[in-house]
């Protein structure tokens, strides 16, 4: 199962492709029939039987993929394993809050996705905020409702 992928910033291009292609060639030449990528967090939520909007966790699951793709890349990580042209995509939902999550609980997942600390976190929140503003007020069926 291929969970993390990172390169370097001075990397040449493709050079992450190129090690997934290897890999799947070698797998296959291996005898295995299936891989994994590791799941795309956020990634193709849809309404279930609470209705046609979803529930309150699915309507603010889908407002995070959405708007704080700044924060955490979930559309970019998305289409990177798309790229790929996977033969199936299983959902898979991995969670666990206590009844009323604690602030250090929310502190460490910011921690750990912006290793440079909360001013880091706030500048890719506000960077994401402008980002999606400025392409909705730019989306023409915005401007025509």
């Amino acid at each position: 199962m291929a969970d993390i992928t990172r390169r370097a910033h001075d990397a040449p291009s493709g050079v992450t492709e190129k090690i997934m292609y290897e890999a799947f060639r070698i797998f296959k030449q291996e005898g295995c029939h299936s891989v994994s990528m590791g799941i795309a967090p956020l990634a193709n939520l849809t309404p279930t039987a609470a209705g046609p909007r979803g529930n309150s966790v699915e309507r603010l699951l889908n407002l995070v993929y959405e708007h704080l793709n700044g924060c955490y890349g979930f559309k970019d990580l998305y289409r990177a394993k798309e790229n790929y042209n996977p033969t199936e995509w299983q959902p898979g939902f991995y969670a666990w809050l206590p009844r009323v999550p604690q602030p250090a609980m929310f502190y460490a997942v910011i921690r750990i996705q912006n290793p440079r600390g909360l001013w880091d976190f706030a500048r890719g929140l506000w960077r994401s905020i402008r980002r999606s503003r400025r392409q909705t007020a730019a989306d023409p069926a915005h401007k025509a409702a």
